[in-house]
């Protein structure tokens, strides 16, 4: 995988192919299912690397939701077993490659070299991900996504409407706890976007966009974390004044 600049036009493309399309309307279809929340979509991304770790979670969703048929999911698949898999589990599933490359190009080299946090291919995978779930957003659903090294024990959708109700525009879990982090000298909660819910409303549409444009940079990073702080949205625990955005 090239080091793919992703502009907001781009999220306006995907938001705008019959895959993904006929994926969201799917899950849109199935979300009728879920209470009390029916306009979340959850959203996940992973490759064939990533696969047995996301059976996990899917499994754990399985249980706790009552079955695929009362999972309002959308999987961005990164490669073709992904892609495979998926339509036999009957979950909803976007082809990425057609997305992402010309010709239908591999992912595999690169989906290892992502798996190492800072590397180019996190970078990438993370510029991706954004675009992903600020496509599903673009198209007029709030979305929840969801690392594959989640695991459920109850319903996300009912635990959620309850730290949601009041308003919130994006909710995320925090990691931390005021410890030193993984970088060194940093001793501040970390923001961890690895589980976070994005209301559908223009300012979180304007920040995904900002969030886009600033690319995977460090320095883009710390722009888009001052511009949460100055577009002043609810959170559900506090502020972020003091939060480390570590991806």
């Amino acid at each position: 995988m090239a080091n793919n600049v992703i502009h907001w036009d781009t999220v306006e493309q995907i938001s705008k192919n019959r895959g993904v399309v006929l994926a969201v309307e799917n899950a849109h279809a199935r979300r009728q299912h879920s209470k009390p929340d029916t306009t979340t979509l959850m959203v996940m991304m992973f490759s064939e690397s990533h696969s047995r770790e996301a059976h996990n979670c899917i499994e754990s969703m399985k249980r706790v939701m009552g079955g695929v048929s009362n999972m309002p999911l959308v999987v961005f698949a990164l490669d073709v077993n992904v892609f495979k898999a998926m339509g036999a589990e009957h979950v909803s599933c976007v082809d990425m490659r057609e997305l992402m490359f010309e010709g239908g190009g591999q992912t595999t080299g690169t989906q290892n070299d992502g798996s190492h946090y800072g590397s180019d291919g996190f970078k990438n995978l993370m510029r991706w991900k954004t675009a992903c779930v600020a496509s599903v957003c673009n198209m007029g659903h709030n979305v929840l996504w969801i690392d594959t090294d989640i695991v459920f024990i109850k319903n996300p959708l009912d635990s959620l409407a309850m730290d949601v109700g009041n308003g919130s525009h994006v909710a995320a879990q925090r990691d931390g706890d005021g410890k030193r982090f993984w970088t060194p000298g940093h001793t501040v909660d970390n923001v961890c976007m690895g589980f976070s819910w994005f209301r559908h409303c223009p300012l979180v549409v304007k920040l995904f966009q900002e969030m886009v444009e600033a690319g995977a940079s460090v320095d883009g990073a710390k722009e888009t974390l001052e511009s949460v702080k100055r577009h002043d949205m609810g959170c559900v625990r506090g502020d972020v004044s003091g939060f480390f955005a570590g991806d």
